[in-house]
């Protein structure tokens, strides 16, 4: 079963393909999506990351959690209820 995450306070200079060159020591990254402002046109600070297994999504929250990209640190949650079709964050685990 995959595993998503949710990345916040993502600075706005990150592009996907720096993102997801941090993302590749946790896993097989299944999705990336960085969510956009559609008024400005600039990546917004959130991101949405489907790892193959709940396994690497738990290594990569706990890595990615604090760290600091950018100068930023980054805020890792797992999310549930991903075969609802809905998506809200939360910190348990799966």
């Amino acid at each position: 079963m995959s595993k998503t995450i949710l990345l916040q306070d993502i600075d706005p200079s990150i592009t996907e393909s720096v993102l997801r060159e941090s993302l590749v020591g946790y896993g097989t990254v299944l999705e990336l999506s960085l969510v956009t402002d559609e008024d400005a046109d600039i990546p917004s600070q959130t991101a949405f990351v489907g790892f193959r297994n709940g396994r690497e999504g738990r290594a990569a929250m706990a890595g990615l959690d604090g760290l600091e990209l950018a100068g930023r640190p980054l805020k890792a949650t797992a999310l549930r209820g991903q075969s609802g079709g809905g998506r809200s964050p939360s910190r348990g685990a799966d």
